[in-house]
């Protein structure tokens, strides 16, 4: 009776502010088209105090809020949604207002053809032949202006072949340029050229690669113009026997002491000869160029691509994708790109790449990759550093050092841009980034501001971030290849990206080298399943030297204790630039030197993630109308103790402001630790106990443990089985009898609120795996034989490298579907370099591991050992560096004095790698006494040697002098419940890995004094690896009660 009694008031306040509200209405245009400004209007009234104008889901105000009339502009965002007013009275008393308004897309429906070349094909009452999205007017009362968009394909035909391509321009340069051609036929390229396109007055002969195999002609002729005038116009044509090309025209790059302003347009992924997408992209980027600027390759200065310019690396394919639908623009700009995964396959050692593509004599500063697979290309004054995230390693990595030291002292670089085709972040498909380059070659670009952006593909969207630590966008520009929409992969929302959005897009950058500025827009044309006409969908800009925001102020937190929830509150935003607010960062820490943070929260002022999936696929801003300078701390997310918060804001320039002061405060009447569950065994068979164990359960809230098949969200499902905690900290028992894969979560407050990690595990029989052999020649195929398995969707066996952790951004060395089956063979004939390996089935197209790994190796002298010199004193500590070691529990580096047998003499150190794959072994000043010595890296506690010896000397610390360790000594302080004190840390990355070889987690460190904490792993030796942006690191074991 109480409760209804409670209502009654309300439910009376509502009726009065109904009857109200039926008396007023809010007077406008019902209707908006996107990218629409319209006024709105409520009655004027003198005893209304204020009006709160809120616009429907994807407007904004744009003027006349606290007014009783606004303007309200539209957007792509714009969802069928109320524009609402709420009226607060001089009485204090307040009403809402509403009123509906739809919105009326340019286009109505989309129609699909097909024509092969040289086909015309009749829409609208006009003939067309080339690929495009033509328009026609929409029928009906209600179209409101709309259209039919018509998507027209031009797709070759397999087999038909052109006798002479259209000129492809690559390797721009000031003075020189290349260009190249197809032919079925082998005669002497030349091509005549010159300033006029009536005065083609000079000639250059070039030469003639014949690629043909399997009775296909395929001849790629070459010709480098050089002694070319810096930002000049040239006409030219190509000629092959009787072969003609049309006059064509390009413009040279301008000289990198020049300031002249440039524009590059960035284009994604061919890869689909069946859709034209590729080329639709390409018009709608030449009507907008044309449209802001005038002609195309008057005002373009070159196309930069991101690989997979086709899906398999054979010549069929290089002629009917990749220059087939670059034929609209590459004869007149020059086009540079990067090696994608598909460019690998079918091309064994990349010959049909390195053919194509006229990377061999590029070189910045006199600094040469050796590669064609990645270079370093200047452009005017920017240097774009164009990596093969498909050949990684420490050769691509120092050759990135060596480029960045010289860029960092060269005048005549304002920016970088890094362009990989893996992307370094990706909220959809997620692992499926390049590790390598976000956590090894990032931090060393990054060293100069002059590195502005990172551009990615392989991911066929669009997308756009901010890295925390570096003033760094990195894009995703994935045109318009295999679909890749919402909800058709593991999806997760991520700190560092401001928009994902599943459309097909391109970008324009403009760089003005007087004011240090780019700017970049994105443009879209939709999906597979939407059409949307060239649309803006995204601008930011750079502008380097310009001030940051300025220093914020958390506002006094009035409670010496507080209980959660509660919300904490910045100062408004300040800055002396044009720039606005982007983001917001609040930090939570229990010490006061923020050296461990409880609590990281990054947040932008807009945050796309998901869409309203089919018909209109409209992105969602999950941070709409939310003011990001205030953080609510929800009930539960911290523990009980003393904090200090901090805060910090980034502008629309990508810098941030100092940090505010902090302000102290506790936390009463929450948990007294995190919340967590574990299971121990993750692999039962049906019928089985599963015992979950959960700590740190809110108490008398209704707290429980839901299970759930793999797949299924909880807001969306019923839990498969679930139980309430009876206790802070306990055990509970389910028994499943459905093979499948599950995963365990503990809610709060008898909601769906999430509060511990999800546990994943599989209910089924064990696959049984194996291999003939455990070491395997370079080359050999890996034969695998597999029986009892459960045979779900998209089970599969994958190779990955030692020390490499699937489902995170580590991909594996090779794999294949298993297509349902239960047993059978499995040849995964991929050439694996050298190396330690492991095997495994994997469950549901993901990366749980229903069983234990096979282990195995392929090729001879795979580990290395180095020292940073050969000659020591004694009174200074020795490093020894070990790399690809097999990453078996009990490795170790061994030394031994010359001379002596590790198979007889009793050694004269050890030192345990603890599973870790590479790293550093470090041994004591004073520990080995004068004389010569050799070190090697055995297995597994055994005295098989895995690496070649090396040699040093050890003389007397008064004959030599001692060296400088500029990192210092890391002083370790390990409680046994869970937690890693360091003192004089200089790291910037720590791994934790337990004796399975398993990375089970990544912290970032901060200089000085930190504690890493894990008191949620379970009890048992872990190994943390500490590395920074070099090749050094060191392995520290804890055991953890």
């Amino acid at each position: 009776m109480k409760k209804r009694m409670l209502t009654l008031p309300l439910l009376s306040l509502a009726i009065c502010g109904y009857a109200q509200a039926q008396a007023d209405r809010i007077e406008g245009n019902p209707v908006m088209k996107i990218n629409e400004t319209s006024t709105f209007e409520a009655p004027k009234n003198e005893t209304v105090a204020r009006y709160d104008w809120t616009a429907p889901i994807g407007c904004k105000v744009v003027s006349g809020q606290g007014t009783p009339s606004v303007e309200i502009s539209s957007s792509f965002l714009s969802q069928d949604s109320p524009v609402r007013l709420i009226r607060t009275f001089t009485d204090e008393h307040k009403d809402t207002l509403e009123a509906p308004i739809k919105f009326c897309r340019y286009v109505q429906s989309i129609q699909d053809h097909t024509i092969a070349p040289g086909e015309t094909i009749n829409i609208g009452g006009k003939d067309y032949s080339e690929a495009d999205i033509y328009y026609t007017p929409a029928e009906g009362e209600n179209a409101c202006g709309q259209v039919v968009a018509h998507r027209l394909t031009v797709e070759p035909k397999t087999g038909s072949y052109a006798d002479m391509t259209k000129p492809y321009l690559q390797s721009a340069e000031d003075t020189a340029i290349w260009i190249s051609w197809k032919t079925s036929f082998e005669n002497t390229p030349k091509v005549i050229y010159g300033t006029s396109k009536d005065q083609l007055t000079q000639t250059l002969e070039g030469s003639i690669d014949n690629l043909s195999e399997d009775g296909f002609p395929y001849y790629w002729n070459s010709i480098r113009l050089t002694g070319l005038q810096p930002n000049t116009v040239y006409y030219y044509q190509a000629i092959s026997d009787n072969k003609k090309s049309e006059v064509c025209h390009f413009r040279t790059m301008p000289t990198p002491k020049s300031h002249e302003p440039m524009r590059i347009l960035l284009m994604g992924d061919h890869q689909i000869k069946s859709r034209s997408g590729y080329e639709w992209l390409m018009k709608a980027a030449q009507r907008k160029i044309e449209e802001k600027y005038g002609d195309l390759t008057e005002n373009i200065n070159m196309i930069m691509n991101i690989g997979d310019q086709v899906d398999v690396g054979t010549l069929d394919q290089y002629e009917q994708i990749h220059l087939f639908k670059s034929q609209l623009m590459s004869p007149y700009l020059p086009i540079m790109t990067a090696v994608g995964n598909h460019e690998t396959y079918n091309d064994p050692g990349m010959q049909r790449y390195a053919a194509h593509y006229h990377y061999e004599n590029l070189t910045y500063q006199g600094i040469s990759s050796g590669t064609e697979n990645y270079y370093a290309y200047q452009a005017g004054r920017i240097l774009f550093v164009v990596l093969s995230t498909e050949h990684t390693g420490d050769a691509q990595k120092e050759w990135v050092r060596k480029i960045v030291d010289a860029a960092k002292k060269d005048d005549s670089v304002d920016f970088i841009i890094s362009v990989n085709h893996r992307p370094i972040q990706a909220e959809q498909y997620v692992g499926d980034i390049s590790a390598w380059v976000r956590n090894e070659i990032i931090p060393i670009l990054s060293e100069t501001p002059k590195h502005v952006l990172n551009y990615g593909g392989h991911h066929h969207l669009y997308h756009r971030g901010q890295l925390t630590d570096y003033p760094l966008y990195h894009i995703i520009n994935g045109a318009a290849s295999w679909d890749q929409m919402w909800g058709m992969s593991s999806e997760q929302d991520y700190d560092d990206v401001q928009k994902t959005i599943d459309y097909w897009g391109y970008q324009i950058l403009e760089f003005d080298f007087d004011k240090k500025e780019m700017k970049a827009e994105c443009y879209a044309i939709g999906n597979k399943e939407l059409v949307v006409d060239n649309i803006l969908i995204d601008s930011f800009s750079r502008t380097l030297g310009k001030a940051a925001p300025e220093k914020p102020e958390i506002k006094e937190i009035t409670e010496e204790i507080i209980t959660l929830p509660y919300t904490f509150k910045g100062s408004p935003y300040k800055t002396t630039t044009n720039e606005q607010l982007n983001s917001v960062q609040y930090q939570f820490s229990l010490n006061q030197d923020f050296s461990t943070i409880e609590y990281n929260k990054v947040r932008d002022v807009e945050d796309l993630y998901g869409s309203t999936g089919k018909p209109l696929h409209i992105p969602i801003d999950l941070n709409e109308n939310i003011d990001i300078t205030q953080l609510t701390i929800e009930k539960n997310k911290l523990i009980n103790g003393t904090y200090y918060v901090r805060m910090r804001y980034r502008d629309t320039n990508m810098e941030w402001s100092e940090w505010s002061d902090t302000r102290q405060f506790t936390v009463e009447g929450s948990i007294a630790g995190k919340p967590s569950i574990s299971i121990t065994d993750t692999s039962v068979t049906p019928g089985e106990a599963i015992t979950i164990d959960y700590k740190y359960a809110p108490e008398g809230q209704n707290a429980w443990i839901g299970i759930y098949r793999k797949g299924e969200e909880p807001h969306s499902v019923l839990s498969y089985k679930w139980k309430y905690t009876p206790a802070q900290s306990g055990s509970m028992n389910f028994t499943i009898d459905e093979t499948n894969e599950y995963y365990a979560v503990l809610f709060e407050d008898e909601g769906y609120t999430e509060i511990s990690e999800r546990i994943p595990f599989y209910v089924g029989p064990e696959p049984q795996i194996s291999l003939e052999k455990s070491e395997f020649e370079e080359g050999e195929d890996i034969v695998v034989t597999y029986s009892n398995a459960p045979g779900l969707k998209n089970d599969w066996i994958g190779i990955y490298k030692r020390g490499e952790v699937p489902g995170t951004s580590d991909t594996s060395d090779s794999w294949d579907y298993l297509g349902g089956n239960t047993e059978g063979t499995l040849t995964l004939a991929k050439d694996l370099p050298k190396g330690y390996y492991f095997l495994n089935y994997f469950t549901l197209g993901q990366y749980f591991e229903p069983r234990e790994r096979v282990y195995f190796s392929v090729g001879k002298d795979i580990s290395s050992l180095s020292t940073d010199k050969t000659e020591f004193s004694t009174d200074e500590a020795i490093l020894i560096h070990y790399k690809d070691g097999p990453g078996t529990p009990k490795d170790w580096v061994g030394v031994y004095k010359d001379g002596k047998d590790p198979n007889v003499d009793e050694l004269d150190g050890f030192y345990y790698t603890y599973g870790a794959t590479e790293g550093t072994v470090s041994i004591k000043a004073g520990t080995l006494e004068p004389g010569n010595y050799f070190s090697a890296l055995f297995i597994n506690d055994s005295y098989d040697e895995v690496s070649p010896r090396i040699q040093f000397t050890i003389k007397d610390g008064t004959s030599i002098r001692q060296a400088k360790n500029e990192d210092g000594p890391l002083l370790f302080y390990p409680n046994a419940n869970g937690s890693l004190h360091i003192e004089g840390n200089t790291y910037e990355t720590a791994d934790i890995f337990n004796l399975a070889g398993n990375r089970v987690r990544r912290t970032t460190l901060t200089e000085g004094n930190c504690t890493i904490d894990f008191a949620d792993l379970p009890a048992g030796i872990y190994i943390f690896k500490f590395h920074n942006g070099t090749d050094n690191c060191i392995v520290h074991k804890v055991i953890k009660e």
